[in-house]
């Protein structure tokens, strides 16, 4: 835990759910990175996730969701090295 990363704050962009990841994970807002509902719609692999960026910086990467399974194939798994 000395060397993790703790997020105290986070604000939703979206009340549903895989809009408000996208967000959370590129910084952008739904209109900017496009997934705009639950459902279908998916991550563009043009947008660099904050798990992409920690990846290049050497940190070690993971996400682990209780949610339901529409977020594998929702492009959020990029640059997680565990996704699950």
């Amino acid at each position: 835990c000395a060397e993790a990363v703790r997020v105290t704050h986070a604000y939703a962009a979206s009340p549903m759910s895989q809009p408000s990841v996208a967000s959370i994970l590129t910084g952008r807002y739904p209109y900017q990175h496009g997934v705009r509902h639950n459902g279908p719609q998916f991550l563009s692999a043009r947008f660099e996730t904050v798990a992409e960026a920690a990846l290049k910086k050497g940190y070690r990467t993971a996400f682990f969701s209780g949610g339901p399974p529409i977020f594998r194939k929702s492009g959020f798994n990029q640059g997680f090295e565990t996704f699950d």
